[in-house]
């Protein structure tokens, strides 16, 4: 399975069925995230996560491993099977 390290302010493009998916992480701080998902363009998801939260991206299942905050500032994820 997949880990994937998303960021603060570094935008993370995608392909999906065709479409470009644009991932952001918008907010964070210890405890809680705020992941967005644009698609072409448009908005199509946004997700307050927690650690243990799940979260649908690209057509694949993400949960939250981790939340690191300050000074780091990123959201791990694990595909799901």
């Amino acid at each position: 399975m997949e880990t994937w390290r998303i960021r603060q302010g570094v935008p993370y493009r995608i392909t999906d069925d065709g479409h470009e998916l644009l991932i952001g992480l918008a907010d964070i701080d210890a405890d809680q995230a705020r992941l967005t998902v644009h698609s072409d363009g448009e908005w199509v998801a946004g997700y307050d996560l927690t650690t243990g939260a799940e979260c649908e991206i690209g057509g694949k299942r993400w949960r939250v491993n981790l939340i690191a905050g300050a000074p780091r500032r990123y959201v791990e994820l694990q595909e799901q099977p």
